[in-house]
């Protein structure tokens, strides 16, 4: 059978869900109080108010991702003392309206409860493997298309994962967490237990409860289960907020001058040999080897000192119908047109100059930048250069690591976990970049960790 009847199926139900607010309207208003739960405590975060950021989650980019999450946790929520949470009121009234696809799917969510997973590998497009999270149990392989396509290995997620056919599959809402993210929501689910227990202690001592009860394990079980949602929300919306909201960073280079990439393009009237002789002739502009192209740098090239530290002020390329000069300020574009415009003199035309928009430029979307078309000789000789790179920096004092070096963390029991995640750290880095894909495999053989899956 072809998948567009079934998922025409789910989509029908969760449409009809959404407009359900039961048979005497008793779950109206419950929707509007889930918001305010997700949405409260960030609110008094941020100190900004509650409709400031529905506005803010509710129409853009995020809009799907925070109405879905909130949806799935007014539909499975069991309200007061009910019996049975919105799906199971939904199905019992009207399940007979959906198909059998649709009805399966609802069952499924309704059944299911929101977990906090680890992703250990990522096929974009196809599935994601995945166990809970700070556990090392065998991990679940969990179809899913678009999803997966801004999933990295050792992301935090939490999601759910229904089992309404053949394999399992996410529900239609997740977070996905940032290794930083996901380790501050473990800790704070961590410190539940004791402080659930010095809560009972204090309790007993005051004479509130005349014993800690037996089931105690299981009310720490159901606080954290309960607690997922809100402290993994908070997380995740507190660090999409400040990260679309903050002021974005001043950059400068050297000569403190903002940083705007910038082209210059002079047309040519003169020959290729003539300009190219007379760019030979400044000491500032240093041509590299044949090329028909220079580096332009502060002072004459001969006068820099092998350690000395100096700006490369921008790069020029020659061709047979212009003159380029890239550099990465509107001072330096100036400064380089002017220098071209006398060097060369009738040789070129009047400069033109392009400066690229650096706000426009950046994208705060999470989905990966695509790799680009790399020459097979050209990724070999970056991944042997970057494997020496990493070679080194296994005997190099890590800052990450408290300033040791890998190989001396791995060889203590104490500092092993700080090494994984350090090691966990380059793979999801790895898998966010745009430039060539890195397996680091071979470096948890050599500080002799069993890499996890």
């Amino acid at each position: 059978m072809s998948e567009r009847k079934p998922r025409r199926e789910i989509d029908k139900a969760i449409k009809h869900l959404m407009d359900y607010t039961g048979p005497n309207h008793e779950w109206a208003g419950r929707w509007d109080q889930v918001q305010d739960e997700l949405l409260g405590p960030l609110a008094k975060k941020l100190e900004v108010s509650v409709d400031e950021l529905k506005a803010f989650f509710y129409s853009g980019p995020y809009s799907h991702m925070v109405i879905g999450f909130g949806f799935e946790e007014y539909a499975t929520a069991l309200w007061d003392n009910e019996q049975h949470n919105l799906i199971e009121a939904y199905l019992a009234h009207r399940g007979w309206r959906e198909g059998s696809a649709g009805r399966r799917y609802l069952r499924a969510l309704g059944e299911s409860e929101l977990g906090f997973w680890e992703i250990t590998a990522v096929k974009p497009g196809a599935y994601a493997e995945i166990r809970p999270y700070g556990t090392q149990d065998e991990p679940i392989r969990v179809k899913e298309k678009a999803a997966t396509e801004s999933l990295h290995i050792w992301d935090g997620l939490v999601a759910r994962v229904l089992h309404a056919g053949n394999s399992p599959t996410f529900s239609g809402a997740m977070l996905p967490l940032r290794p930083e993210l996901a380790a501050r929501v473990q800790r704070i689910l961590s410190a539940i237990p004791e402080d659930t227990r010095q809560l009972m202690q204090d309790l007993l001592e005051q004479g509130e409860i005349d014993l800690i009860p037996d089931n105690l394990d299981d009310i720490i079980r159901q606080t954290q289960a309960s607690d997922l949602a809100g402290v993994a929300f908070l997380i995740w919306a507190m660090d999409a907020y400040l990260q679309a909201t903050r002021p974005p960073p001043i950059l400068q280079n050297r000569d403190a001058e903002s940083i705007v990439p910038s082209r210059v393009r002079l047309p040519l009237r003169g020959t290729l040999e003539d300009i190219a002789l007379t760019l030979d002739i400044s000491p500032v502009l240093y041509r590299e080897g044949e090329a028909l192209s220079w580096t332009w740098f502060p002072k004459a090239y001969e006068d820099i000192g092998a350690d000395e530290p100096v700006s490369v002020l921008g790069h020029i390329a020659l061709d047979e119908t212009a003159l380029e000069l890239e550099t990465n300020s509107d001072e330096r574009a100036e400064r380089g047109a002017a220098l071209l415009s006398t060097l060369l003199g009738d040789l070129v035309g009047s400069p033109l100059t392009v400066h690229e928009n650096l706000s426009r430029m950046a994208d705060h979307s999470d989905k990966p930048m695509p790799r680009p078309d790399i020459p097979v000789e050209a990724q070999a000789a970056i991944t042997a250069q970057l494997t020496h790179h990493y070679r080194t920096t296994l005997d190099e004092p890590i800052p990450m690591l408290k300033g040791l070096s890998p190989r001396q963390c791995a060889a203590d029991p104490a500092l092993r976990s700080e090494v994984i995640c350090w090691l966990k750290h380059l793979e999801n880095t790895n898998g966010r970049g745009s430039g060539v894909g890195y397996d680091f495999s071979w470096m948890w053989d050599e500080l002799n960790l069993e890499r996890e899956h």
